[in-house]
């Protein structure tokens, strides 16, 4: 008998024998040939095997690889703790936009390379990845990658997700938590501090890669690797503006016991414009840190940035004409600064500056509410921001500043100096590094290049080697390699790079997203947000519960809005974590549920906002019924248990396209109570209050409802002053003594 089989098909059969013939639990070998032409069903039955076998040879070492799917926008992608965006032969893999069924990717990561000594005396080049093809493996048969892995304790270890800010229930037990033992997000800005619509976080790092006899922390040799722990945040905005754009910042902390002098960040990746099985067309292009596309030839007003498009004409996976399909492209944000070497290198006017120095190297940082005048951006346009343009238009000193648009002060310890944490100064500023940029760009053939192989990897990253147009092969499978160095990393320290994975239709639409891009990392990736929690109390009563809270929603500053909040909604549910009758868009998926009670402004707003949701929702603005911090919900059952959540959504923008934006309601939330009814025990009597007019003049009635009876203070005496000032009544409360 003869059989006629696909070359991989064979190759496959023989490393499955081969693997089978070794008998040895937990051995895996590198798999045959390049893994992009493999079939769904070879992938499959590989990553069973690979799975299985890691189980049997080290339990511990892989037991928290987690994945999840980044879908707070119209781009929606898988990703991985152990760094990869995307997968080979799975999706959603860059999707765009969501649901759609049309991925863009094939697998993206974050490398970090460095120069060491090794145990030899010899000098070698380590990088870690966590690619699955392309990446390290251990070649003796270990069921290692030599790569990245998650740290525990970043996600819920009773699931498989990674930790998203809108899920409590995949947070790590690492995470913060409150005076009652709930569960905080781990906010860049502060403890359940989030400033997207979406976000993610893990932690991994590097001490399983064991490929070099390189022992970072010389007290203990089962640590490998660089030594090098990575913080990941990513990012998603559903305003529309910004719906096209994933943000991800990786922070790299050198943890080992020994300086790396000569570093170097950066991804390695592969797009596939068209589909998974349209990857041989594609184009490429590269525009560099002065603003010249490597394609064209062009001088663009925005820079760092590599992308890629598919043939023109050409035909495509997902039977749509060329001119729908989308261009990709991943836009370099931020990279590690340099703080010695006496050079200006981003070109903002400052030398040296430092996240770590102790300085407010711009002197943005103001005690003052005046802050916003002091801090006024450079520009504020939404589709046309004015960027990189190497001058100071606002005429304050500082040349491409974006400003703090709070409007509040920045001293929120109180004690008239700049400290760590605070808005303004050190890594909260994102002005205070002196970034050396994008510094090398590359864009081989996929399979002649690839993240296993070291010392190519640092040749392609070595600072200053960038692909001419000559050199990018066109109407090919590229993928790209790019990075930032060199720069050192003491034990202890840390430097971050950040970027944006950017869609588009249509180069100028990508280039347009791209602006976006640049002008939300420099507001400190504090984009339009939706208002502060309200602080909720729940009183129970007698088949009822009262509801207040405070004001501090009305007073929150949006960075792009200023003061836009719009009004209050109301949920309630006897399920935790679930809040009514869901709201679901035009393919049934679920982003809302309808609240119990809406009180909004009466100043215009009413009804569905012009604008609509990322999902197509367009948001239900109230009725004109005016604002109350008081709600009764009556005709309840004693002893049953409630929740409620108070929500604050805001006015979006017509003029800058942005739907309005509602405060999330979570478990342990600051607007999220849990009340039982019940009925008051036999004899015990509400209080009474008492009020006396004791001067001036007035013919209104006045009334005093108790919302919280068991917090009266029976020997409390308030005094309650009103006075008109124009169209408004002042009213000042003070406690005064009795008597």
């Amino acid at each position: 008998m003869r059989l006629n089989l696909p070359m991989t098909r064979i190759l496959y059969a023989v490393w499955m024998i081969s693997l089978l013939a070794a008998g040895t639990p937990g051995t895996v070998h590198r798999p045959p040939g390049h893994m992009k032409y493999w079939t769904q069903e070879d992938f499959r039955r590989f990553m069973q095997e690979v799975e299985q076998s890691r189980r049997l040879a080290k339990p511990m070492d892989h037991s928290d690889r987690k994945f999840g799917i980044h879908e707070g926008n119209k781009v929606r992608t898988l990703f991985y703790n152990y760094g990869s965006i995307g997968r080979p032969n799975t999706e959603p893999s860059l999707e765009w936009p969501a649901f759609s069924s049309h991925g863009y990717g094939y697998e993206f990561g974050p490398m970090v390379g460095a120069e060491v000594v090794d145990a030899d005396g010899d000098t070698v080049t380590i990088f870690s990845d966590g690619m699955l093809d392309g990446g390290d493996w251990d070649i003796t048969g270990g069921a290692n990658w030599w790569g990245w892995e998650p740290l525990p304790g970043y996600a819920n270890a009773a699931q498989d997700r990674i930790a998203i800010s809108t899920d409590p229930d995949t947070w790590g037990d690492l995470f913060p938590v409150d005076a009652d033992g709930y569960l905080q997000w781990p906010g860049q800005f502060g403890q359940d501090v989030t400033v997207a619509d979406f976000e993610s976080y893990y932690v991994m790092d590097d001490r399983y890669n064991a490929e070099f006899q390189y022992y970072p922390v010389p007290s203990d040799s089962s640590i490998r690797g660089l030594g090098v722990q990575v913080t990941v945040r990513g990012y998603q905005y559903a305003a529309s503006v910004a719906e096209d754009i994933i943000f991800f910042q990786y922070t790299i902390t050198n943890v080992s016991e020994k300086t790396l002098n000569k570093v170097v960040v950066g991804m390695i990746g592969d797009p596939h414009i068209g589909g998974a099985g349209d990857f041989s067309d594609d184009y490429a292009g590269f525009v560099n840190d002065e603003g010249i596309d490597s394609y064209t030839g062009d001088q663009l007003d925005l820079s760092a940035m590599v992308y890629c498009w598919d043939k023109e004409g050409s035909g495509n996976d997902f039977n749509i004409p060329w001119d729908e399909l989308g261009w990709l492209g991943y836009k370099f944000l931020e990279s590690p600064g340099l703080d010695d070497d006496g050079v200006d290198n981003d070109g903002d006017g400052m030398v040296d500056e430092s996240y770590y120095n102790g300085i407010d190297d711009d002197g943005d940082w103001q005690a003052t509410d005046e802050e916003a005048a002091a801090d006024t951006a450079e520009a504020r346009n939404y589709y046309d921001p004015i960027m990189w343009n190497g001058i100071d238009d606002d005429g304050d000193g500082r040349i491409d500043d974006w400003g703090d648009l709070d409007g509040k002060s920045d001293d929120l310890n109180g004690n008239g100096v700049p400290d760590p944490g605070e808005p303004d100064f050190e890594y909260l500023d994102k002005d205070e590094s002196d970034m050396i940029g994008l510094t090398s760009f590359w864009a081989p053939i996929y399979g002649t290049e690839e993240a296993q192989m070291d010392d190519i990897m640092w040749r392609r990253m070595t600072p200053g080697t960038y692909a001419s147009a000559a050199d990018i092969a066109q109407e090919a499978d590229n993928i790209f390699i790019f990075g930032s160095g060199y720069f050192s990393l003491e034990p202890g320290e840390s430097q971050n790079f950040s970027i944006a994975l950017v869609m588009g239709q249509g180069k100028d639409d990508l280039f347009a997203n791209a602006k976006v891009a640049d002008w939300i990392y420099k507001l400190g990736f504090q984009f339009t947000k939706p208002p502060d929690k309200p602080e909720v109390v729940a009183v129970p009563g007698d088949g009822r519960v009262t509801l207040y809270w405070k004001d501090n929603a009305e007073h929150s500053v949006d960075p792009v809005n200023g003061e836009d909040f719009e009004g209050y909604k109301i949920y309630r549910s006897n399920v935790k974590g679930e809040w009514g009758n869901v709201i679901t868009d035009n393919q049934g998926i679920p982003f809302g549920n309808v609240p119990l009670a809406q009180f909004d402004l009466i100043d215009g707003l009413s009804g569905p906002h012009p604008i609509p949701s990322a999902e197509g929702y367009h948001m239900d603005m109230g009725d004109e019924t005016g604002l109350t911090r008081v709600y009764v919900d009556s005709n309840l059952v004693n002893g049953l248990t409630y929740y409620y959540a108070v929500t604050a959504y805001d006015k979006g923008s017509v003029e800058g396209n942005l739907p309005p934006l509602e405060c999330s309601k979570t478990i342990g939330g600051v607007n999220v109570v849990e009340v039982v009814p019940n009925a008051p025990a036999l004899g015990v009597q509400p209080p009474e209050v008492s009020l006396t007019h004791t001067e001036g003049f007035a013919t209104a009635l006045a009334r005093v409802t108790l919302n919280d009876p068991v917090h009266v203070d029976a020997d409390k005496v308030v005094e309650v002053e009103i006075r008109p000032s124009g169209n408004r009544k002042l009213v000042t409360v003070n406690e005064i003594l009795a008597g």
